[in-house]
């Protein structure tokens, strides 16, 4: 099962494999046309650990993982609200 999501001008795949009755493993990629803080190459599939989950759930903890992605990729949106951890 598929599912993509379009967050900050990029495009979040999400892919379910069913592992077993009503449970999910979860893994996404992530497609931007412009990513200047790019660590990694786009498009590379990461896998969602700790699964397997209800199909909800990996939909959502997927989801939220690559706007994370996505978000660590591009920065934050407004420069006045950078934070150094």
């Amino acid at each position: 099962m598929q599912r993509t999501i379009q967050y900050r001008g990029c495009e979040i795949h999400v892919d379910l494999v069913p592992t077993s009755a009503d449970m999910f493993d979860a893994s996404f990629r992530v497609e931007c046309a412009v990513s200047p803080k790019q660590l990694s190459p786009t498009g590379a599939r990461v896998p969602v650990r700790n699964g397997p989950f209800s199909r909800r759930w990996a939909y959502l903890i997927a989801e939220i993982a690559g706007q994370s992605a996505v978000d660590g990729m591009l920065g934050p949106r407004d420069s006045r609200s950078r934070h150094v951890i």
